[in-house]
């Protein structure tokens, strides 16, 4: 399928999360079908996640691709609006915090059409940060959410233009081999290490959970800024042969098959790649 229409993708990076991850698998098989499609990041990373060669990678460059103050931001915001004027594609899909509002501000000056994407439960959140979200979407071409719960938060004008597309899922998470167990072993989780995962609350039923079943080891999958207290946690509850923190992988599908339970202790997801 061959189209005339371009798209371009505005996230932060693509390492890390979940957003990052379905950035590089609907790009990619938008490209694979013939769309033009490229992506807009402030940096490149060690440890991407995989895209096709028929994808075009953009950054933002030098200065322009870290944090700052409000001036950065503002130069920041005209660094952005040059490139995406540059590329110039129809249509523009932003995801996340940060990104979603500088992108928006660049397309309604280049007249682009501009479609956000709601990540997590739109109700969660401090107020001014969901009314500068809602305002946005209201003024946008579209949106797309995750599922029906997220689109039936909005009102009923802005539910006309929303769309619910899924998160992908590769074929091989389905079709990976794997051995039940009449006794469950081995506890998975997933995700980044961040407060809202709220692996702390995991590690610490692992405690409890160790005098009735000493057999059940926990292994946590995921990189992120609570690495280091995560660490702390383990040790000062004597939990290291209990507990592991397994870092990032590379064969994710692997995991799962070994796994006997995923346990996903978040405090709110939207629809979580895990």
């Amino acid at each position: 399928m061959k189209t005339d229409v371009s798209i371009l993708f505005a996230i932060s990076v693509l390492t890390n999360g979940g957003a990052e991850r379905a950035v590089a698998a609907l790009a990619s098989g938008m490209a694979d079908a013939g769309i033009k499609t490229s992506i807009l990041l402030n940096r490149r990373c060690e440890n991407e996640y995989p895209v096709s060669n028929n994808v075009r990678i953009y950054a933002l460059q030098g200065k322009y691709a870290v944090p700052g103050n409000i001036i950065h931001k503002t130069k920041k915001t005209f660094a952005r609006y040059r490139l995406i004027q540059k590329i110039d594609p129809d249509i523009v899909l932003a995801f996340l915090d940060g990104i979603i509002e500088p992108t928006f501000l660049s397309c309604l000056a280049l007249r682009k059409k501009f479609v956000p994407s709601v990540r997590i439960a739109p109700q969660i959140g401090p107020k001014w940060r969901r009314m500068i979200r809602d305002f946005i979407i209201a003024c946008s071409t579209a949106c797309f959410v995750q599922n029906e719960e997220q689109k039936s938060y909005f009102s009923k004008k802005i539910q006309r233009k929303t769309f619910v597309v899924p998160n992908p899922i590769s074929d091989g998470f389905i079709a990976e081999p794997r051995v039940y167990n009449s006794q469950a072993k081995i506890i998975v989780n997933a995700g980044r290490l961040h407060k809202q995962k709220n692996q702390k609350m995991l590690i610490l039923a692992m405690e409890q959970m160790q005098a009735k079943y000493p057999e059940l080891v926990l292994k946590i999958y995921g990189e992120g800024a609570e690495q280091d207290a995560l660490n702390q946690l383990i040790r000062s509850h004597g939990l290291e042969g209990v507990v592991q923190l397994c870092g990032r992988s590379e064969n994710m599908r692997a995991v799962y098959a070994e796994a006997d339970v995923f346990v996903l202790s978040s405090d709110f997801e939207g629809m979580p790649n895990a």
